[in-house]
C-alpha cells in the first residue's frame, strides 16, 4: 500500500473511531470534510484575529468536530472555538490554549440541536484569539467535521394505473409540495411484468421538477428482470432544485408494442449537502 492510499484509510479508520466513541456512529459515515485554519504573526493570515471555516451540515443529523491546534511561539496563546448554526446560533463556545506540541479538542453535536438547514449558509467553525488581537505568533491546525447519515426516506407515489398499454404514458405526483425542500440523493427503481412469452421490455422513466424541466431521464428494466440496464437511478437534488415551488412528478411511458403489467415504482429520498 502507497502512503497515499496508507493516509487516505488512516483518516477514514480515525474517523470511524471518532465517531464511535462519541455515540454517533449507528450507521454508514455519511459526510467528512477536513479544512485549515491559519491566523496570527507568521502565518498565512498574519492580520487575522481569527479564521473562520464553513461547513454544509444537513438538518437532524448527529456532528463530530475534532480540532487540531498548535502554535510556533514560544508562549501559550489563550484561543477560543465556536461553533455557530445557520441561524447564527453559538451551539458550542471553548475556551483552550495553544501551545508548540499540538493538542486536540473534540466537540460532539447532537441531533436535538441541529435543527437548521445548513446546506446553503453552512455551520461556521471559528478559532479566534481570546482578547481579540492578532496573536503574536502563528496558530494553526486543521478542522475534521464528520456527520452520521439520515437513513433513506420512503416517498409515497401517486396512485399508479395496474397497466400501460403499448404507446401509453402516465405521469403521477411524487410527495407533497414540502418534500423535497432539503438537497439529498433521491432513488427511483421500479419493477414490473408483461406476457411471460415475451422478452424482457423497457420503460422510460422521467424525473420531472415542478417547474415542467425533465431532471434526469432512464430507460431500463424492471429491477426483478435479468435485462440491463436495470430501472434504478439516482439524481441529486441541489439547492436550485429545492426553491421551485410545486410537486415533483415522474413519467413513465411505454414505447414498446406489448402491453406492460404491474408497474410498482419505489421512490426514497436522503437528505444531503452538497460542496
Amino acid at each position: 500500500m502507497n502512503k497515499k492510499n496508507f493516509n487516505k484509510r488512516f483518516l477514514g479508520l480515525a474517523t470511524t473511531a471518532l465517531l464511535i466513541l462519541s455515540g454517533l456512529a449507528t450507521e454508514n459515515i455519511a459526510g467528512t470534510s477536513v479544512k485549515t485554519f491559519d491566523f496570527g504573526v507568521g502565518g498565512d493570515n498574519p492580520t487575522f484575529r481569527s479564521h473562520s471555516r464553513s461547513f454544509p451540515i444537513p438538518q437532524n443529523v448527529a456532528v463530530a468536530i475534532r480540532i487540531n491546534y498548535r502554535t510556533n511561539g514560544e508562549n501559550a496563546i489563550p484561543i477560543i472555538v465556536e461553533v455557530e448554526d445557520p441561524r447564527n446560533q453559538i451551539l458550542s463556545l471553548r475556551e483552550i490554549t495553544a501551545e508548540k506540541s499540538i493538542k486536540r479538542l473534540t466537540i460532539n453535536i447532537p441531533v436535538s440541536e441541529n435543527k437548521a438547514h445548513g446546506c446553503e449558509k453552512g455551520w461556521q467553525v471559528r478559532i479566534k484569539s481570546k482578547n481579540g488581537q492578532i496573536p503574536p505568533a502563528r496558530v494553526f491546525g486543521d478542522i475534521t467535521l464528520s456527520f452520521v447519515d439520515l437513513p433513506a426516506s420512503r416517498i409515497s407515489v401517486e396512485g399508479l394505473a395496474n397497466a400501460l398499454k403499448k404507446g401509453e404514458q402516465i405521469s403521477r405526483n411524487i410527495g407533497s409540495v414540502e418534500t423535497f425542500r432539503h438537497s439529498g440523493i433521491i432513488n427511483i427503481k421500479a419493477s414490473w411484468t408483461h406476457n411471460p412469452l415475451m422478452q424482457a421490455l423497457p420503460l422510460k422513466f422521467d424525473l420531472i421538477r415542478p417547474d415542467g424541466s425533465v431532471a434526469k431521464s432512464l430507460v431500463g428494466y424492471g429491477t426483478n428482470s435479468n435485462a440491463r440496464p436495470k430501472l434504478d437511478f439516482d439524481y441529486r437534488i441541489v439547492i436550485a432544485d429545492t426553491k421551485q415551488n410545486g410537486i415533483w412528478r415522474l413519467r413513465i411511458i411505454n414505447s414498446t408494442e406489448q402491453e406492460i403489467l404491474e408497474i410498482n415504482p419505489s421512490v426514497s429520498f436522503t437528505k444531503r449537502c452538497f460542496e
